[in-house]
């Protein structure tokens, strides 16, 4: 039986150090040590970042994390700190990654040094795929051992398997844009200037759903330059006005259902209003959406097509 995905505490992790002290090999297939933070200053480090937590996330026993500052050969203790916030390099994540997953940054406590867990919990939507690692395109990391590879057609028919089986989890979203390209219409209406875009949002769980929230990132690059919220949706035939949302206003997803929705994301000082004027084809994004259990989903990254151009 292996450890619980979830119960990585102060106990444990000195447990784990004191095993290593006493010259015995830890192993776990869903804990992997790591003494120091990614390297995220330059292109390579985030790769590498981005390949590990991916190879978690494929992993066939579900739910893992990664214990960042301790030394899996000495088991000594390391003081560690996030070089980002959370949102910041769980997008970083998104933006390498077809198929993103969802990933926890979490900060313990331990002996007066600062531990970071990653935890990656189990993923409904294996293989995951890096969009381009060391001149290979759509890479599928796995661990085999102790060496990562790419999956083989064997390991890919038991992640299909495997994603047949899994029980319908309760809450899940999936937006999708169904093209390569996010037609954007810029509008201003009084003070207000918002980005209007329509997605598709898919309920693939087993209960009625709300998106309770949403945001735009827009990238030049590999670079986000802006972050826009939802503050109003429309949603063709259903709804008769464009709605803010809010707690009376949640956009409403049947189980085993989709809508196709008018999402208006408000750019909301001068800096992003100078994005507003830009050539909106230069750019691409991400959508995030929220749904009512906190959970986050998101779209592939998609070029931007000014909506403008097409009147």
């Amino acid at each position: 039986m292996f450890d619980n995905d979830r119960d990585i505490n102060a106990e444990k992790i000195e447990n784990i150090s004191k095993q290593i002290k006493s010259g015995a090999q830890y192993e776990n297939p869903i804990i992997e040590l790591k003494r120091e933070f990614w390297d995220l200053s330059n292109d390579d480090g985030k790769n590498e970042f981005a390949k590990d937590l991916t190879v978690m996330a494929n992993s066939q026993y579900g739910a893992g994390n990664i214990i960042v500052g301790i030394d899996g050969k000495t088991g000594d203790l390391h003081h560690t700190t996030l070089p980002f916030d959370a949102a910041t390099l769980a997008n970083m994540i998104n933006r390498k990654v077809l198929e993103p997953f969802t990933v926890e940054f979490n900060e313990i406590q331990v002996d007066k040094k600062n531990i970071i867990v990653v935890h990656i919990p189990r993923s409904y939507n294996k293989p995951h795929m890096l969009r381009l690692y060391k001149n290979r395109e759509m890479f599928i990391p796995i661990r085999k051992g102790t060496r990562t590879q790419a999956a083989d057609k064997y390991d890919l028919d038991s992640m299909y398997t495997e994603r047949e089986r899994i029980v319908i989890p309760p809450y899940r979203l999936e937006p999708f844009n169904g093209g390569n390209q996010l037609i954007i219409n810029p509008t201003v209406s009084g003070s207000i200037v918002t980005w209007e875009c329509l997605i598709n949002v898919l309920n693939t769980g087993s209960r009625i759903n709300l998106v309770t929230g949403s945001s735009l990132r827009v990238y030049s690059g590999d670079t986000e330059i802006a972050k826009l919220d939802l503050i109003y949706y429309f949603i063709p035939e259903i709804t008769s006005v464009w709605k803010e949302i809010s707690n009376n206003n949640f956009i409403k997803i049947s189980q085993n259902d989709a809508i196709r929705v008018n999402f208006g994301f408000h750019i909301a000082d001068q800096e992003q209003y100078t994005l507003h004027n830009a050539p909106l084809n230069s750019y691409s994004a991400q959508i995030t959406l929220i749904d009512v259990a906190g959970n986050e989903s998101y779209t592939d990254i998609i070029n931007l097509k000014d909506g403008r151009l097409r009147k």
